[in-house]
This record gives structure tokens, C-alpha cells and sequence, in this order.
């Protein structure tokens, strides 16, 4: 009878070897899946802040080459709108004033063109037009000076130069306020 008591201890022993093998290896495996998991969601997080950075650094380079070329650009605009200077508008003449809107007509569809925000792309087009009218009345002229100003304060605010006669944010402020919204956005999603 010792005998089988020794079998049926020595199995009794063996199942419960069996199972606290099973269970040990089940909380391995549910360790090794939850590190898994935690490795994904640590790479997953590394891979979204290198692409938020490189989007960063994208964004501040071509700001940068827009700003260049707007540099190289602007001047030769500003020296074509020198000819609508308040006093020198009243008297410039109509073929002038085609002339002009040849010239404002060439620098939009330019290399200054890409380098441009909309709005003041959209302003030297209806300057352009405003010279096309000749400014043969008084109103018409008031309307180009209007045209003009309002071409001149964009042209300042891409070259983050502050308004001479407005209150316009230069467009750094526009920039820095959406970088900081982008790393503000950023940190918010490190912080998960």
C-alpha cells in the first residue's frame, strides 16, 4: 500500500508540477505580451515625434526659402509701385499706368508669385487692375492709391516687417503662434 501512496504522491506531486508549470508559463506569456504591447505603444510614440519634428523642420525650411526669395523678389515690386507714390500718382500718365500693370501682371505669374501668401497675391492682382482703369477719375485714383497701400502693407507683412499705416501682425507672429500650437499639440501627446 506504501507503495501506491508513493505512486499516487509522486503523481499528485507531478500534476501539481505540471500545473504551477502551466500557470508560470501563462503569466510569462502574458508578461511577454504586455511588454510587446508596451514596446509597440513606446515605438509608435517615438515614430509620431519624429515625424511631428520632421514636419517642424520642413515647415521652418520652406518658410525660410519662401523668405529668401521674397527677398530677392520684393525689391524690384516695390521699385515698380515707387511710380504710385502719393504725390507722383497724381500726374502719371495713362500709358504708364499700363506699363505698370504689365509689369505687376509679370510678377505675378513669377518666381515672386510662388514665394507670395494668397491674400497678397490677390492684392497685386487688383492693383493690377485698378491700373488697367488708367485712374481717370478721382475716385478711380483714390480706389489705385487704396490698391496700392493695401499691396505694400502685405508685402511688409511676408517680410515680417510690422504695418506702417495699420495695426497688421507681421507674419513671424502668424508662424510662431502655429509652431507653438504644433508643439503644444505635441507635448499634449507625449504626455499620454
Amino acid at each position: 500500500m506504501e507503495t501506491s501512496a508513493a505512486i499516487a504522491l509522486s503523481g499528485g506531486l507531478a500534476l501539481a508540477g505540471s500545473l504551477t508549470a502551466t500557470v508560470v508559463a501563462l503569466l510569462r506569456d502574458r508578461q511577454e505580451r504586455l511588454r510587446h504591447r508596451l514596446q509597440l505603444a513606446l515605438e509608435r510614440r517615438r515614430f509620431q515625434h519624429e515625424q511631428r519634428r520632421w514636419r517642424i523642420e520642413f515647415t521652418r525650411d520652406r518658410e525660410l526659402a519662401l523668405f529668401q526669395e521674397r527677398l530677392r523678389s520684393y525689391p524690384a515690386l516695390l521699385k515698380s509701385l515707387g511710380a504710385l507714390g502719393e504725390q507722383r500718382s497724381r500726374r502719371i500718365a495713362p500709358a504708364r499706368l499700363r506699363r505698370l500693370a504689365g509689369e505687376l501682371n509679370e510678377l505675378g505669374y513669377g518666381p515672386a508669385a510662388l514665394a507670395m501668401l494668397a491674400d497678397t497675391r490677390r492684392a497685386l492682382f487688383i492693383l493690377r487692375d485698378r491700373c488697367r482703369r488708367n485712374g481717370r477719375t478721382p475716385a478711380e485714383m483714390e480706389k489705385l492709391l487704396k490698391a496700392r497701400t493695401d499691396l505694400i502693407e502685405l508685402l511688409r507683412r511676408d517680410l515680417n516687417h510690422s504695418s506702417l499705416w495699420r495695426s497688421a501682425r507681421p507674419l513671424l507672429d502668424w508662424n510662431e503662434r502655429a509652431l507653438n500650437s504644433e508643439v503644444l499639440l505635441h507635448s499634449r501627446t507625449l504626455t499620454r
